[in-house]
């Protein structure tokens, strides 16, 4: 899996972001639980935040094509002392499906990876990613929590390669 779309128009990059920690780390899991992405700072490690296009009952072919490629390149992260979430923004009333959707795959999620919602789209509608429910975009996040890059779709099929964000893992102190 690579992407290799031909892009005719640069990402955005979202310089608005860089430098600053997420107006809003609490996010709901798969499992239901609350989870704080500030736990990775709190481990010193860096933090992929991919936000999917969102979760309405179904998945997007392409969210699922990048979420296979993230789950197939966990070592790599894993080595790089990055966690990945992915992220599905949806609405409230979706929770219980979207849970139920993540517990019929019959998988346990690796560890290091993260399957949240955000419900209500609390954190996209912060981050001014919405468009239907989200612009699909990845936000790294580094030992502190603070985003140090970022890229934002300007299509639905336009996401960075797992290479490419390594690369962008590998400089960060």
């Amino acid at each position: 899996y690579t992407w290799s779309t031909s892009r005719k128009q640069p990402a955005d990059r979202r310089a608005d972001l860089i430098g600053k920690p997420l107006p809003q780390t609490r996010l709901l899991s798969a499992t239901g639980d609350v989870v704080d992405l500030a736990d990775s700072a709190a481990a010193k490690r860096n933090c992929l935040v991919v936000v999917l296009r969102g979760f309405s009952g179904q998945v997007c072919i392409y969210c699922a094509t990048q979420t296979a490629a993230l789950v197939d390149n966990l070592a790599r992260f894993e080595a790089a002392g990055t966690d990945v979430v992915v992220l599905f923004p949806g609405p409230a009333e979706s929770v219980p499906q979207f849970i139920a959707a993540v517990r019929s795959l019959g998988k346990e999620v690796p560890a290091r990876l993260l399957l949240a919602i955000d419900a209500d789209l609390l954190l996209v509608r912060q981050l001014k990613l919405e468009d239907q429910l989200a612009k699909p975009t990845s936000l790294l996040l580094d030992r502190s929590g603070t985003v140090r890059w970022t890229y934002m779709g300007v299509a639905m099929d336009d996401r960075p390669s797992v290479d490419d964000i390594l690369a962008q893992v590998a400089l960060l102190p």
